[in-house]
C-alpha cells in the first residue's frame, strides 16, 4: 500500500456532511422561524421530485437528529441535561408550594411541631423528590422517542382540526409537527435560563405560540381559528405524553406507600390506628400527633360517649356528634 495522508479538514468535513450542517442547519431553523410553510413544501416537494435538489433545508428527522445530538453534547459538557436544568432548578416545585401553603398538612392530619408530623413531612418532600427524578429520567433517556410520539399526536389532532384539506394527509401533517418540535426542543435549554417566575411558563408558552403561529402560516384560518387550534395542538399532545410517563411511574414504583413510611420511622409504627372497632364500635384511635379518642364510633366518626385526648395531656369526657364535641 502506497503512503497516503488525509487532514483533520477532511475528517471534520465529512463529519460536518454526517449530520447534515452543509444543508443548510442555520437556514434551516431561520426560515422555521420566519416562513416554516416553505420549509415543509420544499421538504415535500423535493420528495415527490418536483425539486431534486435536496440540500437546502434539513430533513424532518434529519433536524430532528441533529437537536438531540447538540443537546446531548450540550449536556455534557454543562454536566446536566440543558433542557431541564440543574437539579436545583426543578426539584424545588413542592417544597415551595408546601412552604406558601403552611395549613397544607394540616388539612391532611400532619400537625406541625411534632415528630410524627415532622417525620411525615420529610417522607412525602423525599417521595415527591424521587417521584420527580424518575419522570425525568423517563424523558431524558427516550427524548427521540418521546419528540416523534408528540409530533404523531399533533398531526393527529391536526388532520382532525383541518378535515377539510383532503389533498394534505397524516404524514404531512406529521412532517410539519416533526419540524415544529425540532425546533421547539431546540430552544428549551434557552428558556430555563430565564427568571424562576417566568421560566416555569416560558416553554409552555412558547410551545402554544409556535403552533398557532405555525397553524395561522401553513393552513391560512382566522387569527382566532389558529390560536384555538394551536392551543389544542401543543396542548393536548404534552397532556398526554404526561399522563402516560406519570402512570409509567406510578405502575413502577412505589410511592406514597403507608408501608414504606412505617419501614422506614418503626418508632411512629403504632400510630394514626386504631385498636378496636373505629368504624361503627368501640375502639381506641391514636392520630400521629400523639392525640388519641377511646369511644363509641359511628361511620367513622367519634359519635357518642368517650374521652379525647390532647397531645399536651389536657382530656376531655363527654358525648360526641359526628366527630364534634357536645357542649
Amino acid at each position: 500500500m502506497s503512503k497516503r495522508k488525509i487532514g483533520y479538514k477532511i475528517i471534520f468535513i465529512d463529519l460536518i456532511e454526517s449530520i447534515g450542517v452543509k444543508q443548510g442547519f442555520i437556514k434551516t431553523i431561520k426560515d422555521l422561524i420566519i416562513k416554516p410553510e416553505e420549509v415543509v413544501e420544499y421538504f415535500v416537494e423535493s420528495r415527490e421530485g418536483q425539486n431534486q435538489e435536496r440540500t437546502k433545508y434539513l430533513s424532518p428527522l434529519k433536524l430532528l437528529m441533529f437537536v438531540i445530538a447538540f443537546i446531548s453534547i450540550l449536556s455534557l459538557i454543562v454536566g446536566y441535561d440543558v433542557t431541564i436544568g440543574p437539579d436545583e432548578n426543578y426539584l424545588t416545585t413542592k417544597k415551595e408550594f408546601l412552604k406558601e401553603n403552611e395549613n397544607y398538612f394540616e388539612d391532611v392530619g400532619y400537625k406541625k411541631d411534632t415528630d410524627y408530623g415532622d417525620a411525615r413531612i420529610e417522607f412525602e418532600y423525599q417521595e415527591e423528590e424521587r417521584f420527580d427524578k424518575d419522570i425525568y429520567e423517563v424523558y431524558k433517556n427516550n427524548k427521540i422517542t418521546i419528540s416523534i410520539i408528540t409530533a404523531l399526536i399533533s398531526a393527529f389532532i391536526s388532520k382532525l382540526l383541518f378535515y377539510r384539506k383532503k389533498e394534505i394527509n397524516t404524514a404531512f401533517h406529521f412532517v410539519i409537527y416533526i419540524y415544529v418540535w425540532s425546533l421547539l426542543l431546540l430552544v428549551t435549554p434557552f428558556s430555563i435560563y430565564l427568571d424562576q417566575q417566568i421560566s416555569e411558563y416560558s416553554s409552555f408558552i412558547l410551545t402554544l405560540t409556535y403552533c398557532s403561529y405555525v397553524v395561522y402560516r401553513f393552513f391560512k384560518p382566522s387569527i382566532l381559528a389558529a390560536i384555538i387550534k394551536g392551543l389544542l395542538i401543543g396542548f393536548i399532545p404534552i397532556t398526554i405524553m404526561l399522563i402516560s410517563i406519570l402512570i409509567y411511574n406510578i405502575a413502577l414504583g412505589d410511592y406514597y406507600n403507608e408501608e414504606k413510611f412505617y419501614e422506614e420511622n418503626p418508632t411512629f409504627i403504632d400510630l394514626d390506628k386504631c385498636y378496636g372497632d373505629c368504624e361503627d364500635g368501640w375502639g381506641t384511635y391514636t392520630w400521629g400527633d400523639g392525640e388519641t379518642y377511646t369511644g363509641e364510633w359511628k361511620d367513622g366518626l367519634p359519635h357518642g360517649k368517650g374521652t379525647y385526648k390532647w397531645a399536651d395531656g389536657e382530656t376531655y369526657t363527654g358525648d360526641f356528634i359526628n366527630g364534634e364535641i357536645m357542649e
